[in-house]
């Protein structure tokens, strides 16, 4: 044999050479996070009463997280987005 391995280790399966190769795999994980964003939005007046349209506001929120944490692609998703308060 002439790859110069020492004697006896090239059928070794604990030398490092015959150690499987490390693989790139992709996947895929749900986080939760909290955070506090900052945004503008319109309001409409229904009789004496200011009120914010939900959908307005979900939609403003996950763009300013998105801003916020530097997401500009379409490989993220912000699933479940729910919006526990606000002033």
């Amino acid at each position: 044999m002439t790859e110069n391995y020492p004697a006896g280790a090239y059928n070794d399966p604990s030398a490092p050479w015959n150690e499987p190769n490390d693989r790139n795999i992709t996947v895929e994980v749900n986080v939760e996070l909290g955070t506090f964003v900052d945004i503008t939005i319109p309001q409409y007046k229904e009789g004496r009463h200011l009120v914010i349209n939900e959908e307005e506001l979900k939609e403003a929120v996950e763009e300013a997280i998105k801003d916020k944490l530097n997401i500009d692609n379409e490989d993220i998703v912000l699933n479940n987005l729910t919006i526990c308060n606000y002033q």
